[in-house]
């Protein structure tokens, strides 16, 4: 889905947590997180052999281990809103909920499109009818899927995950912070639809 729209431009979006690597920072990566991306590619060279494991995770922890300056830094400062198209999609999903999706779900795609079509108000039937337009089977549950993926693009709410034990402090209101257990170091920042990556997974030393 990549046409623009009058007011609102849908693009796909993937999921945060499985496509890490394919979202792009805006920002140059700081001297420290460049060494640190060294050390990890060093794990898939024969200095793997040669150093052994210990060591090298040795030295991935010290370039991952940032101070809360460092974290503090590298939260993107946060960009003009859309109000507009932001008070729009919160004012549709006020309309749906999870089991209205549902048994929209159990009837045929054409019945769940008019049913929405003589339910929503007339400003999110304007949404509705040009997603339709961008896909030529409606499917609630994906445009359900789709309307809550740009309730995120048009927040300024900044999601900070750690690495467990690391501790946040002095950050501004519309940062979130919590613990991933995925992460063994560093630590990585959701905005909108864009994901900074300044961590390690456990999967990606596995």
């Amino acid at each position: 889905m990549k046409q623009e729209m009058k007011d609102i431009t849908y693009r796909p979006m993937q999921p945060a947590q499985s496509q890490t690597k394919q979202y792009t920072n805006t920002t140059p990566a700081p001297a420290s997180t460049t060494s640190a991306l060294s050390a990890v590619e060093t794990l898939y060279t024969s200095a793997f052999q040669q150093q052994g494991f210990a060591q090298l995770y040795q030295r991935i922890r010290h370039e991952f281990s940032f101070t809360n300056a460092q974290i503090l830094s590298f939260i993107p400062k946060s960009s003009a809103v859309d109000t507009v198209n932001a008070n729009k999609i919160n004012k549709l999903l006020s309309q749906l909920n999870y089991e209205t999706i549902f048994n929209l779900s159990t009837l045929p795609p054409d019945q769940q499109y008019q049913l929405l079509l003589e339910t929503l108000t007339p400003d999110c039937v304007d949404i509705l009818k040009r997603y339709k337009q961008m896909n030529n089977e409606f499917n609630c549950i994906s445009f359900y899927d789709t309307i809550k993926q740009y309730k995120q693009r048009y927040s300024n709410e900044i999601i900070v995950r750690t690495a467990p034990g690391v501790k946040v402090t002095g950050y501004p209101g519309n940062v979130k912070v919590s613990e991933d257990e995925q992460l063994c170091e560093g630590v990585m920042i959701q905005a909108g639809n864009m994901l900074y990556d300044y961590g390690i997974k456990i999967r990606e030393i596995g």
